[in-house]
């Protein structure tokens, strides 16, 4: 049965090991430095049989058994505190023919896996999302099939705070089987671990290249939502149809084109299968379990019968000309990338400065200096308004609020 990392950390730390922990996160560039976290090692912090090993002149990993894992350690209140500091650790690789897992947790606390992406075979890049300070940032091997070892090439590792450019797109990798648990035409990428990166995003983009391996009669895309908060809110499958628009597109062999999914119109007022009502916001609220679906029925799997190559979220962005709709207000698809839009193409994004307005126990803070905030519901109302300088704390209620300092583009922020 396959293991997964926070059973294995769990046993590791139960049966008394220990590690070696050097990396320093003041450091953004991972790669420079050695991968010191070594799973399973003795008492004295090395490597027992089983363990990967890494070769630091060609940084390249080797998997000595299946669901083994090696990575970065950040062990203590100030090294975990500067992880903190960070949005999102970008790991970039040659491509594997073996799927593998990326995740950031925090061992020390207990809270384990705080962000995590599945790999499929073939992938080259992994962006975790930052949202609490961590202790461990690792790659696990994700087979115990097939010969070993299994080696893979690191070419980046990187860490990266908010700012402009394609800081604004936050890449979840290609949805999965396992993701979803319901079979290849419905894969899903999990989403408990960066509740805040969805309530800062516009949209979900699905970017594909190619005719897919349904040229012949296009599918109905639907796209599913499910999670709970570990309590009594509990949102059972929710499919939204969100084909309109995509089944006459037209699509060509190398062509790349974009579906852009407004998040908050495709999740408010649905009906789930146990006949509840849910909103954009209650989703939020499900970070003890929480799951996006792509289910595509025209093709094998919904990655290959949609040509997916990336799916990312997106702050808001102007929409470019010859865009379609998609059915009612749920996005709309058109030719090209968006990272080409972020990119310098003569469309200007709506920044997201999530540096300067982010959440904390029991409210917000604020970076401003000597400006103006005014703080809304989600559904527009003004509840809040306050002059903020550097390091104000605004206290709030659980809930999403849309966040606008002095002249700056308004952000949406959750309070847990």
């Amino acid at each position: 049965m396959k293991r997964t990392l926070l059973f294995l950390m769990a046993l590791v730390m139960s049966a008394g090991f220990s590690f070696v922990f050097a990396a320093d996160p003041s450091n953004p560039d991972l790669l420079s430095q050695n991968l010191d976290a070594l799973y399973p090692s003795d008492n004295n912090g090395l490597p027992i049989e089983g363990s990967p090993t890494y070769d630091m002149a060609t940084h390249t990993i080797s998997f000595t058994t299946g669901w083994s894992n090696m990575g970065w350690s950040f062990w203590g209140a100030d090294l975990e505190a500067k992880i903190a500091e960070y949005q999102t650790c970008t790991i970039e690789f040659d491509a594997v023919d073996y799927p593998m897992l990326a995740a950031i947790s925090n061992w020390r606390t207990g809270e384990g896996e705080i962000s995590r992406v599945e790999i499929p075979a073939g992938t080259t890049k992994a962006v975790l999302n930052i949202t609490k300070p961590s202790t461990t940032i690792v790659l696990q091997c994700e087979t115990d099939q097939g010969s070993f070892p299994k080696t893979v090439k690191l070419n980046a590792a990187y860490l990266s705070k908010a700012g402009g450019g394609t800081s604004d797109i936050v890449s979840l990798g290609l949805p999965t089987s396992d993701g979803a648990g319901n079979g290849n035409a419905q894969q899903g990428i999990l989403v408990s671990g960066i509740m805040d990166q969805v309530a800062a995003a516009k949209y979900l983009v699905l970017e594909t290249n190619g005719v897919g391996d349904n040229a012949g009669g296009f599918g109905g895309i639907h796209f599913i939502f499910q999670g709970n908060d570990g309590g009594s809110l509990n949102i059972d499958w929710t499919d939204v149809g969100i084909n309109g628009g995509w089944v006459n597109y037209s699509r060509a062999d190398g062509k790349t084109v974009s579906i852009a999914i407004d998040l908050q119109s495709v999740l408010d007022g649905k009906k789930d299968n146990s006949g509840n009502t849910h909103s954009y916001a209650d989703f939020l609220k499900c970070t003890g379990w929480a799951r996006f679906i792509i289910a595509y029925y025209g093709g094998a799997t919904a990655t290959a019968g949609l040509a997916l190559q990336d799916v990312y979220l997106t702050c808001d962005f102007a929409v470019p000309d010859g865009a379609v709709n998609l059915t009612g207000t749920t996005g709309f698809i058109f030719d090209g990338s968006v990272k080409d839009i972020f990119g310098g193409s003569g469309l200007i994004p709506v920044k997201l400065d999530a540096s300067n307005v982010y959440n904390t126990d029991g409210g917000i803070i604020v970076n401003g200096n000597n400006e103006n905030v005014n703080i809304y519901a989600i559904d527009g109302r003004l509840v809040k308004q306050a002059v903020a300088n550097k390091g104000t704390k605004v206290p709030l209620q659980r809930g999403l609020y849309i966040v606008k300092v002095g002249v700056n583009s308004a952000v949406k922020v959750l309070v847990k």
